[in-house]
């Protein structure tokens, strides 16, 4: 326990001086959020000394009902916990029978479900109030999880989805009222990153790996399983896997680079996005890369409009192509750069997989096969750990519900992606600033990235909630927050503002 209590009391002062930073470079309310952070961190990570799991998830639960009874910061504190809590989790079972699959993640969920109770006021659903990406997207995760299999099954699937998706999805829809809570969220997610950051680059130069700790001392994982590249340790991150982590990690690389309104200078904003790109730099994980590039190319885009696509993309192809080249000719550089003989061997096994994943799916286009179908076609690609690794998240789609699943899974991040940059018209005169570019921005970079990762619970929920945050700039980021935390009308905004133009 005395263990666990040191890697939590370096955790909680490495968040508590990122955070510090993101306070004193952007605007006034990050004060209240980097404060929040600091404790439910601190708070959270001395639950965990205790190694117990039901002690663990009912913790959790309380501290994150505790911040999120203040609505304007529920969503905030939801996601922040969210990225940065390590994975742990259990399978709930009653007289043998499997009922659900709980976790820390899970226990947060629980906690903004208990404190959204408290709120006063309701949602008033408007046009940019887009839910079709998310039910779409958690529809085609649960029929591959629910088919061919007994109805029992089916129903405990249904009904983990409902409670891991649809649930935050609809509290934290109903949360985002007004620009307060918008803008405390936006800053919670980059508070996230940089937190996550710095402790991945402790990990890195210190060898010492951090979150597995607590996966170990709770049993989850017996091995913390870590790999040298070029001297450095390969930050896990908070997923206990460098690829997943660094993919969360791009989406709030992305959120701060559309985010510059928030902070006081242009200097404080680079530095921030240079703490993020340091914690990528740390786990060497190639989709993080070309996730946070994606996604800063969307929101170029959604500024300046197709022609930074043309200015920027020739850049960048040739500063990819630079480290491309030195990676050959320098072996040190190599391994820090993704290139090492190790990574490629990682894209031999993804390049064999996809293969046969396409062979496969050539024989059931439409629906696909369930899961132990396809893995018993796939025995040879089985690796030492006793896993198929099905790292295409779209290629993974396809062969367990077809060509029909992955349309509908890639039409959820399309009309996400039309909606955010369509709706960004609404709001230029308004007050959301930069962040109206947040949502196109997200889309590409989740786009890009599930190519290279699989469709992981975390990934998922935080870009969820993060198309929340999107639909939320739109819709509501021009409505002043009140005390009684009740709803206000666009259409009534709107004539006000009118009336005011013409008294002008």
């Amino acid at each position: 326990m005395s263990y666990l209590v040191k890697i939590g009391f370096i955790i909680a002062v490495l968040t508590a001086a990122a955070t510090w930073f993101l306070q004193i470079k952007t605007v006034e309310q990050a004060k209240k959020v980097c404060r929040i952070s600091t404790y439910a961190t601190a708070g959270s990570l001395c639950i965990l000394c205790i190694s117990q799991i039901w002690i663990a998830i009912f913790g959790v639960s309380v501290i994150t009902m505790v911040y999120a009874r203040h609505r304007i910061y529920a969503a905030g504190i939801s996601i922040f916990l969210i990225i940065s809590l390590p994975s742990i989790e259990l399978t709930l079972n009653i007289g043998g029978i499997q009922l659900i699959d709980l976790s820390i993640i899970t226990s947060v969920i629980l906690g903004l479900l208990a404190a959204s109770t408290t709120w006063t006021g309701k949602f008033s659903p408007e046009k940019y109030t887009n839910n079709y990406s998310t039910y779409a997207i958690v529809a085609v995760l649960t029929f591959i999880n629910a088919r061919d299999t007994t109805l029992t099954n089916i129903l405990r699937v249904a009904i983990e989805n409902f409670i891991s998706y649809i649930i935050p999805y609809i509290i934290l829809r109903n949360s985002l009222r007004d620009y307060a809570s918008i803008r405390a969220m936006a800053l919670f997610v980059i508070a996230a990153g940089v937190a996550v950051s710095a402790i991945a680059m402790f990990e890195s130069f210190m060898v010492w790996p951090m979150y597995q700790t607590y996966s170990q001392s709770f049993g989850t994982i017996t091995n913390a399983n870590v790999k040298m590249r070029g001297g450095m340790l390969r930050a896990a991150g908070p997923s206990m896997n460098p690829p997943l982590s660094a993919a969360v990690l791009a989406l709030c690389f992305v959120t701060t680079f559309a985010s510059a309104s928030l902070f006081k200078t242009k200097m404080g904003h680079r530095m921030a996005l240079g703490i993020i790109a340091l914690g990528l730099f740390c786990m060497q994980a190639r989709v993080g890369w070309l996730g946070a590039i994606a996604g800063s190319i969307g929101v170029l885009i959604s500024n300046r409009g197709i022609k930074a696509f043309t200015i920027y993309a020739p850049i960048i192809l040739l500063a990819f192509g630079g480290v491309y080249g030195l990676a050959q000719f320098d072996e040190g550089f190599a391994n820090l750069a993704g290139f090492s003989a190790d990574a490629k061997g990682s894209s031999e096994y993804r390049n064999r997989a996809d293969t046969r994943s396409i062979e496969i799916i050539k024989e059931h286009p439409l629906i696909g096969q369930s899961i132990a179908a396809v893995e018993s076609q796939m025995e040879d690609l089985r690796q030492g750990e006793g896993i198929i690794d099905f790292t295409n998240g779209y290629m993974a789609i396809s062969l367990f519900s077809g060509i029909i699943g992955l349309l509908i899974f890639a039409s959820g991040i399309f009309y996400q992606s039309y909606n955010s940059y369509t709706g960004r018209r609404l709001v230029l005169s308004r007050e959301s600033g930069s962040l109206v570019n947040l949502g196109l921005g997200v889309t590409v970079s989740a786009g890009a990235m599930f190519p290279f990762v699989p469709t992981d619970y975390r990934i998922i929920l935080v870009m969820i909630f993060l198309f929340t945050l999107s639909n939320a700039i739109i819709t509501h980021s021009h409505i002043k927050s009140r005390p009684s935390g009740g709803p206000v009308r666009i259409k009534r905004n709107l004539i006000a503002e009118s009336g005011r133009k013409i008294g002008a």
